[in-house]
């Protein structure tokens, strides 16, 4: 049998398998996940909204994954809950903080403003003993001063309001900034020494500063006692300023 006759050699097909390539980690869901605990820092700090960044961020890589079907799922959602759990868990301690704090400026102003026969004895129960031991007419002084200030700006408002100078309930412990004493007003305690809210009158609004007898612990200690009700005995004074 000639060459040109020869039957061919068989060969077997060559099947070449490759690995299916995994799918590449989603770079925004990567983003979102260190972004929660930065954001969820600054949300104890009073500023909450800042939890909303890593969740928008997070979101936006569960949409775009549907598209490019990269991984990172688990690593998204755990970003959304983190974000969620500590901005809302932030959220309601810094209200809270604010409701219970500017309670004693509010609690003190509520004495002030009535009109009844005991007035004078319901200013006296919120001053601290050594203050009042020292000056005997220290709640006749306030009630003179807060008289003064409803003649010349309108009645109280009945609420106090707490500042945005600083985030979170901090602000009731650090005076505004521009605030003008009154005559007579002295001046800003250091800070964590007095509690500071806005007193909306019927015609102006002025902050005011209840000096406390010893600073922070005693701010605590105020904002226990108002847990459990009554006047609480820790002002020290009462101080006003232009808004």
């Amino acid at each position: 049998m000639s060459a040109e006759h020869a039957s061919p050699v068989p060969t077997d097909d060559v099947i070449v398998r490759t690995e299916p390539r995994e799918a590449p980690l989603s770079w925004l869901a990567i983003l979102a996940l260190p972004l929660a605990f930065v954001c969820g820092y600054a949300a104890f700090q009073g500023r909450w909204v800042a939890s909303v960044v890593p969740i928008a961020i997070a979101g936006i890589a569960l949409l775009m994954m549907r598209v490019t079907r990269k991984r990172g799922r688990v690593v998204a959602i755990f970003a959304i809950l983190i974000s969620i759990g500590v901005g809302s868990c932030s959220y309601m301690f810094h209200s809270r903080g604010k409701a219970l704090f500017s309670a004693l400026p509010e609690g003190v102003l509520a004495a002030l403003s009535t009109s009844s026969k005991t007035r004078a004895a319901d200013v006296a129960a919120w001053a601290w003993p050594e203050s009042l031991a020292s000056d005997p007419e220290l709640a006749r002084g306030w009630m003179a001063t807060f008289d003064a200030l409803v003649a010349e700006h309108g009645a109280w408002a009945g609420r106090v309001e707490v500042g945005e100078h600083v985030p979170g309930f901090n602000a009731v412990l650090v005076a505004p900034p521009h605030a003008g004493a009154l005559e007579g007003g002295g001046e800003p305690p250091p800070v964590g020494a007095g509690v500071w809210v806005l007193v909306p009158f019927a015609r102006a609004s002025l902050w005011l500063c209840v000096v406390l007898k010893d600073g922070v612990e005693d701010a605590r200690e105020s904002v226990i006692a108002h847990i459990e009700g009554g006047p609480n005995p820790v002002i020290g004074g009462l101080r006003w300023f232009r808004r």
